[in-house]
Formats: C-alpha cells, sequence, structure tokens
C-alpha cells in the first residue's frame, strides 16, 4: 500500500512531469498520440512559465483558478501582456484577481480534505493506496475528484494541483496539514 505522505515529495521538475504524464493520460485517445503528446506538452509548459514568473508555487497556481481565463488550462497571460483581445468591445470579461484567490482559496480546502484525512475523499484516498500510486497518478485522482466541484474536467484544475503539490512537498504533508489552512495569505 502506498502512503500518500511518501509520494508528496519530490523536486519541482518531478512534479511538472507527474502533470505531463497525467494530463496526457486524460486526453481523448482518439485524437492521437501527437497530439496528445502536443497538449500534454503545452499544459507542462505553460506551468512551468507560471512557476518561474511566481514568487511561490501556489502564487502560480493562481494562473490556473482564474475563471475567466481566455484558454482553458493555459496560463491567462494578459496579466503580464495585455493586448485587444480582452475588455468591454470583445466580450470576454476583465481578469478578477479576487475571483482568481478564492478560486485557489476553495482549491487549497478541498485539497486539505483530500490530503488530510476528511471522509468525503476516504474512497479516493483507498483507490489510490490500492493501485500504488505515481505522483501522475497522485494528480489525475485528485483532479479527477475535485474537478466537479468547480464545473471543469480533470484537465482544467491538474495544472494547479500539480503547482500546489510543488509547494505542499516543500513543507511535508503532515506539517501542511497541520495547519489551519495550509498556506500562508497571498500578497
Amino acid at each position: 500500500m502506498t502512503d500518500i505522505a511518501n509520494l508528496i515529495t519530490g523536486s519541482e521538475d518531478e512534479w511538472l512531469e507527474a502533470l505531463r504524464l497525467s494530463t496526457h493520460d486524460q486526453f481523448d485517445e482518439n485524437i492521437g498520440e501527437d497530439v496528445r503528446e502536443y497538449l500534454a506538452d503545452s499544459l507542462t509548459e505553460s506551468a512551468k512559465s507560471a512557476l518561474a514568473h511566481a514568487r511561490r508555487p501556489e502564487d502560480a497556481a493562481l494562473a490556473f483558478t482564474d475563471p475567466n481565463r481566455y484558454v482553458p488550462g493555459i496560463p491567462d497571460k494578459r496579466r503580464f501582456y495585455p493586448d485587444d483581445r480582452y475588455g468591454p468591445t470583445t466580450g470576454r470579461p476583465e481578469p478578477d484577481p479576487a475571483e482568481a484567490r478564492r478560486y485557489r482559496d476553495r482549491l487549497v480546502d478541498e485539497l486539505h480534505a483530500f490530503l488530510c484525512g476528511d471522509p468525503r475523499y476516504e474512497e479516493q484516498r483507498k483507490e489510490l493506496q490500492a493501485e500504488g500510486g505515481t505522483k501522475a497518478y497522485l494528480v489525475g485522482v485528485i483532479a479527477t475528484a475535485i474537478a466537479p466541484l468547480f464545473g471543469s474536467i480533470a484537465i482544467g484544475v491538474a495544472p494547479a494541483i500539480a503547482l500546489m503539490l510543488i509547494a505542499i512537498a516543500r513543507v511535508g504533508l503532515n506539517a501542511w496539514c497541520a495547519g489551519k489552512k495550509g498556506l500562508p495569505p497571498l500578497d
């Protein structure tokens, strides 16, 4: 049996590779292997880019929790590169950093529930332990369990989950679970 705490270790590169593997497997097999590889690689590069532009992994997760982002699963580049694709003239809503933080906070709450023993996720934790999980499998199981709460599919929340797991791995699961929210407030 795999202990979840033993899985939540490792470097940023290990978690980014876990994101790539888990998202690759979530794309429909009918679209072709080369397209699946391209999409998984693109999503992983977006997460890597968000990580490079953020002070902390949990801040990088904000790029994937903005419900108004232009392309599902890709960081919202308008925060860094404003252009005419957004705003009142296009019909697309302006980004709302407060809403992104609320989504991120809700994601943290659900991750805390999943990882720290909430009975709502007991079945998924047992499945993970029974399957002898890997980091990629952990990202996929958590994304599949949590995505419906956000009106999303697993691929839509997987990058934020992987980025949050980087933050959790830095402090250790037991220490993170012991904290009220597990993360310091955003600036």
